[in-house]
């Protein structure tokens, strides 16, 4: 097996496996509410992709399901009630819906199954289908299409110029019909809702004309009636949460995703993702949907566990992305996404969001799976680099002359208090305060002394901590937490000669632990005092070295 292979899928089973306890609230057991995060369907092509729904009623008694459908701006578009016998399933397909036809359920058209209940009463008779026509049709058409509605003035989700619907479905327990009403009514949550965690639902996306199908389960959300007012809760956002409660626990927001790229087995990695947005939608200008918080990047961890921004956004309430748009060149590995925003109904706290995967062949089945919420975002190591190592001066002796110089290509500041710089024979603390601001370099000696060090500024002097050596070592700068920020293990492939600093000639974004990159001083630049002595540019720009300032670094 390809390591490749091997270290996908032991994320993957690390994902499965060792998920927290909240995602297994989440994604095991019956729930009061199901979240479908994403769906499509093409409307142009009968067998293009398609999505269905199987919603299960896990009780040995009827149950009432109020089903609502979401733009991918989070608009509603079409809510319908479904009534479930004891134990038994409903598959829905999603396209059936888009041609005006609504799910009857079981003895949905017998009055005597609504005994008890009087709204559900005051709705027969119940449906015949095709139940949304004329305007109703267009509204969830063109709603989920993006494209003008003119009951609301404006477009209702996003358009790809496509004809595919997007968007995505809750599925609520409730006690009593409840047509027109929905979350963002106080109604809805305080009389109609049931905290009864009975239902399950799986999700199937299937694509005959590329021969691609994937399942997943759906999102089973449990009610929990110790949440309480001004609780975090998934319908808070729409009712206010000091005003009351739907009890259904929250979503997190922070998530990693295992993914494969551009390999034998595996095409790309698709990433479906739903973030909470602010307020139910009711219109917006055609081509201009409201956008939510713009994300952090991506962390991208390659199978060695190197970090890297990936540039993989999520703008919409739901969504599905191919991952390669982050990952770049990195076959494989895992993606952590923070999909949070906050919203002054909610204070301090981060909207709820969901990702999952799908690993994607180039025919026939995939793989989907849920992404993993994590408790916090990996944090990158500060793109700081050694690029200037005086490991041989001539003019003075080794335990005065030697230096080594560090440079701060991104565009955040860092102190570098407790951070060490080792050789393969010792170490050395960094005291502080010593701030290294954007695009700056520090030099770190042996003696601090002008006089008797070859003539040179040091802003911080290790004494007798390094030795380092002339032919070969390695000097390793860490972080206190955050462990080994840059390396540089010289040897004799390195250009190393008697009087002269070895200088990388590297860009700010490229290997400097490889001797093709370093070249020797050929300059005493000014940064050294008086004319005579050993070649180097302490704390400047010396020749040959490339001085950019372009990498942005996020901290979390």
């Amino acid at each position: 097996m390809r390591p490749i292979i091997r270290f996908f899928i032991a994320i993957l089973l690390s994902v499965l496996i060792t998920s927290p306890a909240t995602a297994t609230d989440l994604y095991s057991g019956p729930g009061a509410t199901i979240l479908v995060p994403h769906f499509e369907v093409d409307l142009s092509d009968p067998n293009g992709v398609n999505t269905l729904v199987t919603v299960v009623n896990n009780r040995p008694t009827r149950t009432l399901v109020h089903i609502i459908m979401w733009t991918d701006a989070a608009a509603p578009t079409v809510d319908f009630d479904l009534l479930l016998n004891g134990s038994a399933s409903q598959i829905i397909d999603i396209r059936d819906l888009f041609d005006g036809n609504i799910p009857i359920g079981h003895d949905r058209n017998d009055a005597s199954q609504w005994a008890g209940m009087a709204f559900c009463d005051l709705a027969l008779p119940l449906y015949i289908n095709p139940v949304l026509t004329g305007a109703k049709l267009s509204r969830v058409r063109d709603g989920h299409t993006g494209q003008d509605v003119p009951s609301v003035g404006g477009c209702l989700g996003a358009s790809y110029g496509d004809n595919i619907a997007r968007g995505y479905i809750t599925m609520d327990v409730v006690n009593d019909c409840s047509l027109a009403l929905t979350p963002g009514e106080t109604d809805y949550i305080d009389n109609v809702l049931s905290a009864d965690n009975v239902l399950s639902a799986t999700v199937m996306r299937i694509d005959p004309t590329n021969s691609q199908t994937h399942s997943r389960s759906a999102l089973h959300l449990r009610a929990d009636l110790s949440i309480g007012l001004g609780d975090r809760s998934f319908w808070g956002r729409y009712v206010g949460m000091g005003s009351t409660s739907d009890h259904r626990l929250p979503l997190p927001n922070d998530y990693l995703a295992p993914f494969i790229v551009g390999s034998p087995v595996a095409s790309d990695t698709l990433i479906s993702a739903w973030r909470e947005a602010p307020a139910q939608l009711s219109g917006f200008t055609c081509g201009s949907p409201p956008q939510l918080a713009t994300l952090a990047p991506a962390i991208v961890a390659d199978s060695d566990g190197v970090l890297s921004a990936g540039a993989l956004d999520f703008p919409l309430a739901s969504q599905h992305l191919a991952v390669s748009a982050a990952t770049g060149s990195t076959p494989a590995g895992a993606a952590y996404f923070d999909l949070g925003h906050t919203d002054s109904q909610l204070g301090d706290a981060s909207a709820q969001a969901w990702l999952g995967g799908v690993w994607v062949d180039a025919v026939g089945p995939s793989l989907a799976y849920p992404g993993t919420p994590v408790s916090s975002m990996p944090v990158f190591p500060p793109p700081i680099q050694i690029v200037e190592i005086a490991h041989r001066p001539d003019a003075v002796p080794d335990s005065d002359g030697e230096w080594v110089e560090i440079f701060n290509p991104s565009d955040s500041s860092f102190d570098l208090s407790g951070w060490t710089l080792a050789d393969d024979a010792g170490s050395y603390a960094i005291a502080g305060p010593l701030i290294l601001t954007p695009g700056q370099r520090l030099v770190l000696c042996a003696n601090a002394n002008t006089a008797s060090n070859g003539d040179f500024t040091c802003d911080q002097a290790w004494g007798a901590a390094l030795n380092l050596g002339d032919v070969s070592d390695s000097l390793i700068l860490s972080h206190p937490s955050l462990g080994e920020v840059d390396r540089v293990d010289w040897d004799i492939s390195f250009p190393s000669v008697d009087g002269a600093s070895l200088i990388f000639t590297g860009a700010s974004d490229e290997d400097n632990n490889v001797a093709s990159a370093w070249m020797s001083a050929s300059t005493r630049e000014p940064s050294y005092v008086g004319a005579a002595g050993d070649l180097g540019s302490p704390g400047t720009q010396g020749t040959g070295q490339l001085s950019s300032v372009l990498i942005e670094y996020f901290i979390e």
